[in-house]
């Protein structure tokens, strides 16, 4: 049996046995076997389907549309009946078709307590779901990947944080402030990290990037949290001679 390989983070990309299949890269027909793989393996209603596909339209055209749709693509993937199972009431991709899926993959890592899951979880994170698509439906799934991949990185930090390895969790500090320049809590972690590893420099650095970012973005001061935080670490070098 062929194996089918959706790779959604960070791009599109279905693949049969490692060979991409070009005519599926594009438009709605994409985004329908995107919807299918991001449902875990659970029925969707017809209905359901073509409201999330066409908000605007009536039922009966939003369902009309829907058998367009699957029309084109079984002319585009002659043998797309082998891997879906379509009745009048919903679809629900077959069960016994071997499908990898990074985001599935994703998902389960990130679930992950030890490292190596959630150095796993974060490998398999490329970028944003889907980039360059559009539709209610997927932004709603973007955003709560993204917001995995956060806590993912989170939870990397603080146990590298607790092993002692402060330069090994300042790269991925550095990667969380990527996904949210505007969470001052990711500046706190990059100064004290760097305050640990006896980095004044780098705890400055971190500091007036958030006075930066905070002033330009938000039109606020880093809190009172931030600058005691701060100034420990600057009385502390005076303290120390460093």
């Amino acid at each position: 049996m062929r194996a089918w390989t959706f790779r959604l983070l960070g791009g599109f990309r279905i693949a049969v046995d490692g060979e991409t299949i070009a005519s599926l890269s594009a438009g709605k027909i994409s985004l329908l076997l995107a919807y299918l793989i991001l449902a875990d393996d659970l029925p969707i209603s017809r209905k359901r389907i073509a409201f999330d596909f066409w908000p605007d339209s009536t039922e009966r055209q939003a369902l009309a549309n829907l058998r367009k749709l699957l029309y084109d693509l079984r002319d585009r993937l002659p043998q797309a009946d082998r891997l879906l199972k379509a009745t009048p009431a919903f679809l629900l991709w077959e069960h016994e078709t071997p499908i990898y899926s990074d985001v599935k993959e994703f998902e389960l890592a990130a679930r992950g307590v030890t490292l190596p899951d959630l150095y796993r979880a974060a490998e398999l994170y490329r970028g944003e779901l889907m980039p360059g698509y559009n539709a209610e439906w997927l932004e709603a799934k973007r955003q709560s990947l993204a917001q995995k991949h956060a806590m993912v990185l989170e939870k990397i930090v603080t146990l590298l944080e607790s092993r002692g390895e402060y330069s090994s969790a300042v790269f991925y500090a550095n990667q969380l402030l990527q996904h949210n320049q505007l969470r001052e809590e990711t500046y706190r972690s990059l100064m004290r990290l760097h305050g640990l590893s006896h980095d004044m420099a780098g705890v400055v650095r971190a500091y007036r990037q958030a006075c930066s970012v905070l002033q330009t973005e938000l039109g606020i001061a880093p809190s009172d949290e931030t600058k005691r935080l701060y100034e420990k670490f600057a009385q502390s070098q005076e303290a120390t001679g460093r």
